[in-house]
Formats: structure tokens, sequence, C-alpha cells
């Protein structure tokens, strides 16, 4: 692998590729299976295979993120040779440790580990989005604050426990039915792709599915289903006892895909878009503003040349207080 790429896959596992990189990263991952085992190979294989090692997750980063390759291949070529296992990790510890003290850098910390006990493995993003594979080959994307859970799938059925969004590109298994449990409801498929959007204050769960045919059920009355099949949107809030069937948003998948569409739409739709999309607080204070329609792709922009974009065609001036971005007339 290219030094370039290993650089992308260290900026990836701490959360800080830009929207180019992020779209370059992509790319590269989804150009090969190699490319996907090489970041599978970085991002779980250390996890599952150093249980035991007292080598902390920010310190592994730090070490891997020294832009020599070959001492990543040797850490791999240590851990997988089992009789030098309790010599490779006193050794990385000691060069990943130095590498702390040397570089004073903090990471953010990838969360992926099983717990013995239950069996179940439990993969976490903070404030970036990642992407895994589950033991059935099932990929899935993560978006920022996003939590996955689950076993082998050595029982009749696959089942995964989220808290977050994430979109699923499901294996088919006819099988063994594939099973996304949220903490207000259960959605069930045997090979699709959908996003799923649920956290756990219940804040307007929804699903929309991309491909297939997928069954939506509360928790509550897991017998009552509504089907979805592709181009279908639902959503569940506190109030209902089933999902209700609606629109579906263009840019439900904005998250993933770093493209923003806007055809026709007012701005308030346009606010609170670019606000959930850069995780953002974005005010327009004028309402004759926020009446006003636009038509335009954001296709992998920063906060900062979005609303710049809004700014030159609306004549608006904006002020920026810590997380809150507030815009008005000149």
């Amino acid at each position: 692998m290219q030094d370039h790429h290993w650089q992308l896959i260290a900026k990836q596992l701490k959360g800080e590729l830009t929207p180019s990189e992020q779209q370059e990263w992509q790319d590269w991952l989804d150009k090969s299976e190699t490319n996907q085992t090489q970041y599978e190979q970085a991002k779980v294989l250390w996890q599952t295979k150093s249980a035991d090692s007292k080598l902390r997750d920010a310190e592994f980063l730090q070490h891997i993120q020294s832009d020599s390759a070959q001492v990543w291949q040797g850490i791999l070529s240590q851990i997988d040779t089992p009789q030098r296992q309790h010599t490779s990790y006193a050794w990385i510890y000691k060069v990943a440790a130095m590498l702390a003290v040397t570089l004073g850098l903090a990471w953010t910390v990838l969360r992926h580990n099983t717990d013995l006990l239950t069996g179940q493995t439990h993969f976490e993003t903070t404030n970036f989005t990642d992407s895994t594979y589950l033991p059935d080959s099932t990929h899935v994307w993560l978006n920022k604050h996003t939590t996955i859970s689950y076993g082998d799938f050595s029982g009749e059925t696959r089942e995964v426990t989220l808290d977050g969004e994430a979109f699923f590109e499901v294996t088919r298994d006819e099988q063994k039915p594939f099973i996304v449990k949220t903490n207000h409801a259960q959605i069930q498929v045997l090979g699709t792709s959908f996003n799923i959007n649920s956290h756990g204050d219940l804040r307007n769960e929804s699903l929309t599915v991309a491909s297939g045919k997928v069954a939506y059920s509360t928790l509550k009355k897991p017998d009552q289903s509504i089907e979805l099949v592709k181009n279908e949107h639902a959503i569940l809030t506190s109030h209902t006892l089933l999902p209700v069937k609606t629109s579906m948003d263009p840019n439900f998948l904005a998250w993933k895909s770093g493209i923003l569409l806007f055809e026709n739409n007012d701005l308030d739709y346009v606010q609170k878009m670019l606000s959930d999309y850069y995780d953002l607080e974005i005010i327009i204070t004028d309402e004759d503003i926020l009446s006003k329609r636009l038509t335009a792709t954001f296709e992998r922009m920063t906060a900062e040349e979005s609303i710049q974009v809004i700014c030159n065609l609306y004549g608006l001036q904006k002020t920026q207080q810590n997380n809150t971005i507030t815009l008005a007339k000149k």
C-alpha cells in the first residue's frame, strides 16, 4: 500500500478526514476487496488479536500514524506469530508510549471491541463516520455518534442492535433473517439496503429503504408491522403505535455520500439540512429570507463554503459564536 493511503487510514481512524479526503478514502476503499481487507486489518485485527495486551487504543493509533508502512507491517507480522505475542506486545507498548510522549498528540479513539462474557462485538463512532463488515459480510456504514452491537450470527437469525444512524447493505440469506433492533423498533429483512436513524431519545426515528423489502415494527407491537420497499420512507414518534409512511427526503444519505441536493427547497429546509449535516446550529433570522427557494447541489463542500454560497445568493452576512452561526441581512 502506498504511504499516502496509510495516512488516509490513520486520519480515518482518528476522524480527521477533510470532505475531499473523505471521498478519496471512500473511492479507495470501494475500489477492491483487498483495500477493504487492509483497512479491516488496521481497524479490527489489533483488537481481536491483542485482547490481553495493555496497549491502549489511543497509543496504538499514535503508533500507526507514523509515516512508515514498514512499521505497521512489522506490527502485523509479530501479532501473527503466536509464540512471539508476549514479546511483541511489550515492544509495541514501549514504542507507542514513547511516541505518545514525543509527539504529544491527542487522538479520537476508535472503539471496536468484543465482550468476552456475552460474545457481543461493539462498534462505536464518535465525531467521525466509519464502516465495517459484519460476520455474514453485510456492509454497514455508521454516521457520527453511532453504536452497533452484534454476535457471531451462529443462531437462527442475524441480530444487530443500533443506537444512532447507519446504512446497511445486507447479504442475502433466506435461511437467516437479518434483524436490526433499536431502542424503539425492529427492522427485519432477508437481503436489502436501507438507512435507519434512531437515537435513544426517540427524536422521530426514521427508516428509508434503498433496495429490497423491509418489515418495520415497534418493540411494543412486534407482531404488527408495515412493509417498505425501494424509495419508501417511514417515521416513528412517541405518539404513534406503528411507523407511518411518509415522503422520502432526497438527502437521507447525505451524511454518507457527501452530497446535499436542493431542488426548489425553501431556505427553512436548507437551514435545517445544513445544520444536521455539519453538526452546527445555523440560524437565518429573517422570516422573508426563510421562504425564499434554492436549487443547488453542494458536493463535498465545507461548512464555510456552503454558508458562503447562501450569503452570496441572498445578501446575508455571517456571525459565529461557538457552534452557532447566524445569517442576517447586510
